[in-house]
């Protein structure tokens, strides 16, 4: 009945849903549009694959920054137990326009006449968010 909890569910649900209808488009956009064969259409998907990467290895820089919001909680109310999952915030703050100007990329950049890697880099930046 947590209402962040909630809102941090829905976020991760909608997200998974894109990454999803990102498998199908890729097939469309690479084998329509670049005229791409099987293996090069498959070799697309590692702008995700890299943009969830960089994501992964930012992932102490988070947790440095849980921590501290955790220690400074604990230092202004002297309270132990206390979790707030607002602090789980910060990435997701971040993850958000990445996600929105990735998928901007992604369709803004899907033209015979655009070079075929401005979609793999909005893919990535989507991966990152």
């Amino acid at each position: 009945m947590e209402p962040m909890c909630l809102n941090l569910c829905v976020f991760s649900a909608i997200l998974l849903g894109i990454l999803y209808l990102f498998f199908g488009a890729f097939q469309l956009v690479f084998k329509d549009v670049y005229g791409f064969d099987l293996w090069q259409r498959g070799l697309c998907f590692m702008g995700l694959f890299v943009g969830m990467v960089f994501a992964i290895l930012s992932d102490p820089i988070w947790r440095r920054n849980y921590m501290r919001l955790e220690r400074n909680y604990q230092n202004s109310t002297d309270a132990q137990d206390e979790f707030q999952p607002e602090w789980r915030l910060p990435p997701a703050i971040l993850g958000g326009p990445l996600v929105t100007i990735g998928l901007f990329i992604f369709a803004w950049t899907t033209y015979p006449d655009v070079h075929w890697i401005a979609p793999i880099i909005g893919s990535a930046l989507f991966g990152a968010g």
